[in-house]
């Protein structure tokens, strides 16, 4: 008899600490489901967007590209998010008035590139030019000596142009 009582009591227990052990775990639940969520980070505003473009040549020779850094910074008192991909960042290169390629246009609009960027934080980049005529997207031929306006689009938006001057390589 005394076997059965403190087999019944052993029962007892473990009944009751699992139980209370599972009791403990939904008031835990519970307690994390009353916590407020975290609001969402916003889409970067143009306003608190600063944006510099870095050093750059205002030479290059035929064939052989151009190039130059950009720096974005969140002057914002919050964090945000925006897009650095390809499709929102690059050049359009014109010379008078005929463009030669706009890069974002040419950026795989499928493909994006996040930006969580922080209050007083930066992003940098660098947006190119291969020196090549492009025809729907595809390369064509080299272009010539001359003049060319390098206009620097972020999201949409006219953020600088540079003039370049493309020499021949005997010229220079």
């Amino acid at each position: 008899m005394l076997v059965i009582a403190l087999i019944g009591v052993a029962g007892y227990m473990l009944f009751s600490s699992a139980t209370r052990s599972l009791e403990e775990r939904q008031a835990i639940l519970d307690s994390v489901q009353e916590r407020e969520v975290a609001a969402p980070i916003a889409e970067c505003s143009p306003e608190n967007l600063d944006f510099k473009i870095g050093d750059h040549s205002t030479t290059a020779s035929v064939g052989s590209g151009w190039n130059t850094q950009i720096t974005v910074t969140n002057k914002g008192s919050e964090p945000c998010l925006t897009d650095g991909s390809a499709s929102s960042v690059g050049l359009v290169v014109t010379s008078g008035t005929y463009q030669l390629v706009d890069t974002t246009a040419c950026g795989d609009p499928e493909d994006t590139k996040p930006l969580l960027i922080g209050s007083g934080r930066s992003w940098n980049t660098t947006v190119s030019w291969d020196g090549n005529d492009y025809q729907d997207c595809n390369p064509g031929d080299v272009a010539a000596a001359g003049t060319y306006v390098m206009k620097i689009k972020f999201l949409d938006e006219d953020k600088g142009e540079i003039t370049v001057q493309l020499q021949d390589v005997a010229t220079e």
